[in-house]
């Protein structure tokens, strides 16, 4: 929040207890910082707060989606922040008409 109380940005989270591993693990399902608030360390401050959070979970894994024509992704903005890319993993849709 900012000094007059009005929400700049949110992170929000979905613990994974062992649902696809042998171990917890969370996703950051929904990060948002308003533009007004954007650059200003903001959305640095949630992602370390997220992460001290699933610290406390006793999470193994903290891992998020991030297309790769967004310009966080074509800042680094994660990597620079510690965050490692998954060279594994590959996401496919189907087209539903």
């Amino acid at each position: 929040m900012d000094q007059n109380g009005t929400i700049i940005g949110y992170i929000l989270i979905q613990g994974l207890k062992e649902l696809w591993t042998d171990f917890p693990e969370a996703f950051v399902s929904s990060f948002y910082v308003r533009r007004i608030a954007r650059q200003k360390g903001v959305g640095t401050q949630l992602l370390e707060a997220v992460v001290e959070e699933v610290k406390k979970r006793n999470c193994m894994r903290l891992f998020l989606e991030n297309s790769k024509d967004n310009p966080i992704y074509e800042k680094k903005i994660y990597p620079k922040r510690g965050w490692k890319e998954r060279a594994n993993i590959s996401i496919f849709e189907f087209p539903i008409k």
